[in-house]
């Protein structure tokens, strides 16, 4: 027989407990950062693993660490689930970047409650339209920096950073970002329209108005802005949205346009984020993936597989 005394019992030993998990995560909080390097959370643990089978290739998230700032960019759906996977302590993002509008509410509430529990303060950057399209609900004492596709490049300085964010061309808000820190230009550029004229065997395509047609021969016109801001950029890291341009991808950046935007650029390493597939399918598309762009640019190419990626910020 259940009695009362048990019931209050089972109460206050939950309160403890959650005590005790709050003040762990402030601990970790707490626990110095020394690393400098960009990590990408594995998709899956094992082959077994269900979970493996509802992660996405959208699933693009991703973590800087740098003396003082840990920054979680794009936390999309199942990012919690691959951070756990992945033995990162949560509880250390401060910072959390927001490039595009369509991202998932419930998954970037989830993370800030996870945060709130052990930071006084969080750090939000994101558009306009993601603030007006969502309401999040986290601590007053937050801190929130809005992008808007009307205004200019925004650059914020703090501590031995310089954070510059990027306009990007897309039928939505959509924002890149470089952070400076010491000798070294880390870039971030997601789905963008980045050539706008392009000659195939078939016809010069204008890619706003014409059919894709025929095989790709060179890209004769683009934003030419976008190529500008990552000039100076040492580490790049691309969502790549489609292999081809075609009718359901001119707002993506394709194999492409990458190859082209990087070259005359300071770009020493590129980090590339796959358009296709989970597990061994991601990872031998990644291999191939990566060897054909070593062989086109001439550079350093990383390609995030399922196993996940930490490249090392070497200043």
């Amino acid at each position: 027989m259940i009695s009362l005394d048990n019931l209050i019992a089972l109460s206050k030993r939950k309160e403890q407990l959650n005590e005790n998990i709050e003040r762990l995560l402030i601990r970790y909080a707490r626990i110095s950062n020394k690393k400098e390097v960009i990590v990408f959370p594995k998709t899956y643990s094992n082959d077994s693993d269900f979970q493996t089978l509802l992660i996405s290739n959208s699933d693009d998230g991703f973590l800087i660490y740098l003396p003082n700032l840990v920054m979680a960019v794009d936390p999309g759906q199942n990012f919690i689930y691959r951070l756990v996977k992945s033995h990162i302590l949560i509880p250390q993002i401060n910072t959390i970047f927001l490039s595009r509008e369509n991202l998932s509410k419930t998954n970037i509430q989830l993370l800030l409650n996870l945060l709130k529990k052990s930071h006084h303060n969080i750090h939000l950057i994101c558009s306009e339209e993601l603030l007006k399209r969502n309401e999040f609900q986290y601590h007053k004492a937050n801190s929130t920096t809005i992008m808007s596709q009307e205004n200019e490049e925004i650059i914020l300085k703090y501590g031995n950073y310089l954070f510059t964010s990027h306009n990007l061309q897309s039928e939505g808000s959509y924002f890149g970002f470089t952070l400076e820190y010491k000798s070294k230009r880390i870039s971030h550029i997601t789905n963008t329209l980045y050539a706008k004229k392009v000659k195939t065997s078939h016809a010069l395509i204008d890619l706003k108005v014409d059919k894709y047609v025929g095989t790709f021969i060179s890209i004769i016109d683009y934003y030419e802005e976008i190529k500008a801001a990552i000039m100076d950029t040492n580490i790049l890291i691309v969502n790549i949205g489609s292999l081809e341009y075609s009718k359901g991808s001119i707002s993506q950046l394709t194999i492409h346009d990458v190859i082209h935007m990087v070259k005359g650029t300071a770009v020493e390493q590129l980090i590339i984020t796959p358009p296709i597939g989970t597990g061994f399918i991601q990872d031998m598309f990644a291999r191939k993936l990566r060897k054909y762009l070593a062989q086109q640019t001439g550079l350093k190419i990383k390609v995030v597989s399922s196993k996940g990626l930490e490249i090392k910020v070497e200043t």
